[in-house]
């Protein structure tokens, strides 16, 4: 039986997500988002960081929410424990604070990872290695960061136009796709059936995809 010092030092997968939209989470203008392997108790404290850098450090704090879970994987084996933590902002005359007050947030947490050591790297590429990601793998990849994040939109959208939703997230039109040999990152646009169109940029580090945006635009 594992002593309450074990449970706190055990690897934890990490997921951290900043939205800013309308009001509601459901249509987000635009998502970061970050995963990372922490210790529990780290882990834990992310909210303490998240509080202090977006309710204490930002002038006019815009309309918000934060939800923050945890739990276990369990996929017929334990997966280990996850936690996550989000924090959904109105759009506001702050956009572009909130945008840079993201990427400070994120480089801390990166910072820890790194200070984590090896058994973070080592539990980090059990739940994903995208070390050698090819074009089609990202493509895969935007369009699930999209499907995952905007499902319960789109499902909404397609049952007010009486249309079936469909199942797979290969329904997501590929616009363009752009890689960056230089920063190791990727820039994916797809549209939906409706016109909407996504924009994901993401940043490989030490294998994981540490900064993640999502951008939707409404069809015009």
């Amino acid at each position: 039986m594992s002593s309450l010092f074990d449970r706190a030092n055990e690897m934890t997968r990490v997921t951290v997500t900043v939205a800013e939209g309308k009001g509601d989470s459901l249509g987000s203008t635009k998502i970061w988002l970050t995963t990372i392997a922490l210790p529990r108790s780290e882990a834990r404290t992310i909210r303490e960081d998240l509080e202090r850098l977006f309710l204490e450090d930002i002038e006019r704090v815009p309309a918000h929410f934060i939800d923050a879970h945890e739990g276990r994987y369990s996929w017929g084996a334990d997966g280990g424990p996850f936690y996550e933590i989000s924090i959904f902002l109105a759009q506001s005359t702050v956009d572009g604070l909130i945008a840079a007050t993201t990427l400070k947030l994120f480089a801390s947490l990166q910072a820890r990872f790194q200070r984590a050591g090896e058994s973070a790297r080592n539990f980090a590429d059990d739940f994903g290695n995208f070390r050698e990601m090819d074009r089609d793998e990202a493509i895969s990849f935007a369009r699930w960061m999209i499907w995952s994040r905007y499902s319960k939109l789109l499902r909404n959208t397609y049952a007010s136009a009486n249309i079936d939703f469909p199942d797979e997230s290969d329904s997501l039109e590929l616009v363009s796709e752009s890689y960056n040999i230089s920063s190791e990152s990727w820039d994916v646009v797809v549209k939906d059936s409706f016109g909407a169109k996504y924009r994901v940029e993401f940043l490989i580090t030490d294998g994981l995809p540490l900064a993640q945006t999502i951008e939707r635009q409404e069809p015009s």
